[in-house]
């Protein structure tokens, strides 16, 4: 018993040593910390430009070919600064043997608008001349915008018979 009295003690001798070496010890308790989580932001815009519109058939002079329902440009934007949107007038197919002045008979406006816009067109323009592009709207703050576009075509004896097609070209930039 002696034996094993002195062996505890010494155990415990020990013990208390290498808490003296080590500092105190805390069961059940940890250094506190903290950590900073972040990101950043770009400026971004998205942009959805309805589909395919057919106009109609011309089956006599002076005849006004229009489609101003379901032709939506959406667009989102987080820039603080805003944003312009422009279309332009990119190609065209016509008939061979046209002479005509495709883009003079043709026209385009914002019928309507919905959401972060601050100004658009809003009366039928024809474009000047290809790859010049046209102010369709602009917004001055982040959020969402959907422009409802309208198209014409005037139609004259200069269209002869065959397809016609303007491959139009919208983009948005922020400010």
């Amino acid at each position: 018993m002696k034996r094993l009295g002195k062996t505890l003690k010494a155990a415990t001798l020990a013990a208390l040593a290498t808490l003296a070496l080590w500092g105190t010890i805390s069961l059940g308790a940890g250094d506190g910390g903290r950590t900073t989580v972040y990101w950043n932001a770009n400026c971004w815009i998205t942009l959805d430009v309805h589909g395919d519109v057919f106009l109609g058939t011309i089956t006599g002079p002076d005849q006004v070919l229009e489609d101003t329902e379901g032709n939506i440009v959406s667009l989102r934007t987080n820039c603080h600064n805003g944003y312009v949107l422009a279309v332009q007038a990119v190609e065209a197919t016509t008939p061979p043997g046209f002479e005509g002045n495709i883009l003079a008979d043709f026209a385009w406006k914002v019928a309507r608008v919905e959401g972060n816009v601050s100004g658009y067109q809003g009366s039928y323009v024809s474009f000047p001349g290809f790859h010049q592009e046209m102010k369709v709207g602009t917004g001055e703050k982040p959020g969402a915008a959907h422009f409802h576009m309208a198209y014409k075509y005037t139609s004259d004896e200069q269209d002869i018979p065959g397809d016609y097609s303007i491959t139009l070209e919208y983009t948005a930039t922020s400010l």
